[in-house]
């Protein structure tokens, strides 16, 4: 279900921020390499590990949703100095408001359903053998994911 959510996420993103060009790609590697990522955490050997995936989850929504938000008034994306700034959101809130739509809060309105996905994970009151991801299987995850990119890399920039 959280693999849905994360591909979901992006291409709603990649709207919202209007990416044209290989676009199809951009959603690929988006979702691969935050999926390898919760996978590794998955593949920890603590019983925190689906606090962490939703906490990684959560960070992942804030910052496309921040994006998103950015990059309608700007028409740019955030550089790190500007998430420096996050202190003086309060002096532009009307402009805030004005911005947000649906499809942007959509990019955070499923973070409550993932942690409650999550929590019935940890409960096992559901089983979903996706997430019973052995240390060999995230192993092999991670080198698909970057194999993958590489190519995709190498493809993009041949096209010249």
């Amino acid at each position: 279900m959280i693999e849905l959510f994360i591909i979901f996420k992006t291409i709603i993103y990649t709207d919202l921020i209007k990416v044209n060009n290989n676009r199809v790609i951009i959603v690929l590697l988006t979702s691969l390499i935050t999926l390898s990522f919760i996978y590794v955490i998955l593949s920890l050997k603590t019983n925190k590990k689906y606090l962490l995936v939703f906490l990684f989850y959560t960070v992942f929504s804030i910052i496309l949703f921040a994006n998103a938000m950015y990059f309608s008034y700007f028409n740019r994306l955030i550089s790190l100095d500007v998430f420096k700034q996050v202190g003086l959101v309060g002096d532009v809130k009307e402009s805030i408001q004005e911005l947000i739509s649906f499809k942007k809060l959509a990019l955070l309105l499923d973070i409550p359903i993932i942690g409650i996905y999550l929590w019935l994970l940890k409960k096992k009151k559901i089983s979903y053998k996706v997430f019973k991801i052995s240390e060999n299987r995230a192993k092999k995850l991670i080198k698909t994911s970057v194999l993958m990119v590489v190519i995709l890399f190498v493809y993009m920039f041949s096209k010249g």
